[in-house]
């Protein structure tokens, strides 16, 4: 016969392993999507410094062309290196400005911009005497992964809007060589 087993009921702590391997594997999806949006920052930052240089090295070539071309050289200048600073603004690293004077100030002890600021010596006495069982640690990784989350919406809308600015310079770059390649 099969054996009953006991399930806890919402809010019973229970000391099982399961939990804290649900937590960290939320928490390394996290970590991998933290990078992923990292690697595709710099995917637009490489398109868009190549996509820079190449038209860049156009626009010496419509001098004494029409205003319609200087001017959309000029947008698709201001599209692409829009697309370029929020890129930027995808990787580049923010470790905060809040410091942290003693070691039970720290919001996260799992981050580096926080422990970092402490000694070793404080910050593993905090570790060992804070997180001394699953309860502690269910809840140290759920502040983790609450925290890297808003970092991560934060990367992704910029990186959207990175990538919005991106194409917006593609239509305007397509549009210019069409135009000068039907009025020739």
């Amino acid at each position: 016969m099969a054996e009953e087993v006991a399930v806890p009921e919402a809010g019973q702590s229970t000391d099982s392993d399961d939990v804290i391997v649900a937590l960290r594997s939320a928490h390394q999806h996290q970590v991998q999507l933290n990078v992923l949006a990292d690697q595709k920052a710099n995917i637009n930052l490489g398109f868009t410094l190549f996509f820079i240089t190449l038209t860049q090295s156009q626009f010496s070539l419509i001098e004494g062309e029409v205003n319609f071309l200087r001017y959309g050289f000029v947008l698709l200048t201001l599209t692409i290196a829009t697309s370029l600073l929020l890129a930027l603004a995808v990787v580049l690293p923010r470790t905060g400005s809040a410091r942290i004077r003693k070691v039970h100030e720290m919001s996260n002890p799992l981050y580096f911009g926080m422990f970092s600021q402490v000694s070793q010596r404080d910050y593993e006495n905090y570790i060992q005497s804070h997180i001394s069982n699953n309860a502690e640690a269910r809840r140290v990784l759920s502040v983790d992964i609450y925290q890297i989350g808003r970092v991560l919406q934060r990367k992704y809308r910029l990186l959207r809007f990175s990538y919005a600015f991106l194409a917006l310079s593609t239509v305007i770059a397509v549009s210019l060589y069409c135009y000068k390649i039907l009025s020739a």
